[in-house]
């Protein structure tokens, strides 16, 4: 009887310490930041091995001297194909003015970069942002 509540209490124990140590963490998979930016991509790219959601929070942290009309920021994710070069996926979003936006986004194994644009010529913006999992 004794032997038996040992090996019950031995095994809820282990149940409960395998439990405690999973824990899930969000990890940031590329940064950046860049200064007057009207068309360019990221210098630093990111990487799945599995399909899997990134989270893209941007920042738009000052403009040049337009008017708020012309103030967005297209932020394109783009896909590193097997000649080496980056392609559109479709997935983007703008960022208007000043300020930070969030977005999400399901993603195929691969290597991506973003692509930031700003159509309204001569707008061009301070940003910075992360990409994370």
């Amino acid at each position: 009887m004794k032997k038996n509540l040992f090996n019950k209490i031995i095994v809820a124990s282990c149940i409960a310490l395998t439990l405690s140590t999973v824990s899930v963490f969000a990890a940031t998979l590329m940064s950046y930041r860049g200064t007057e930016i009207r068309g360019k991509y990221s210098v630093n790219s990111f990487s799945t091995n599995s399909t899997q959601t990134v989270k893209i929070n941007h920042s738009n942290d000052s403009w040049n001297n337009v008017p708020s009309s012309a103030q967005y920021m297209q932020v394109q994710v783009c896909k590193k194909n097997r000649v080496g070069f980056y392609g559109k996926t479709g997935m983007q979003f703008n960022a208007s003015g000043v300020g930070s936006t969030t977005q999400s986004y399901s993603v195929a194994p691969g290597t991506y970069k973003l692509y930031f644009h700003a159509p309204v010529n001569p707008a061009a913006a301070d940003i910075s942002g992360y990409v994370s999992n």
